[in-house]
């Protein structure tokens, strides 16, 4: 039997948790920018309105996507071993 050795692929994805949760924070709080500026009358229009609950509307869909996409993510780590045999492929990621 292989010898047991670090999963380096459960470590890269350790690794890149916080700068994708930091990803969705920044695209969050591009929505917010734009819709508060569009709240404090930065654009008045019918077409404002139109534009303005379309976008709220999509940044609930992004948000929403977004923390299936973590949950996802967070799952997949959760499941993986901290240890595999040395001739997994995990065990060698790049």
């Amino acid at each position: 039997m292989a010898e047991e050795v670090d999963n380096q692929y459960r470590l890269a994805m350790e690794d890149e948790m916080p700068r994708l949760r930091g990803h969705a924070s920044i695209c969050s709080f591009a929505y917010y920018e734009v819709e508060n500026a569009l709240e404090n009358g930065a654009w008045t229009s019918t077409a404002a309105d139109t534009f303005s609950n379309e976008l709220a509307d999509h940044h609930r869909l992004a948000g929403n996507d977004g923390e299936d996409a973590g949950a996802a993510l967070e799952t997949r780590f959760d499941n993986e071993p901290e240890k595999v045999p040395e001739d997994d492929d995990r065990a060698n990621w790049p």
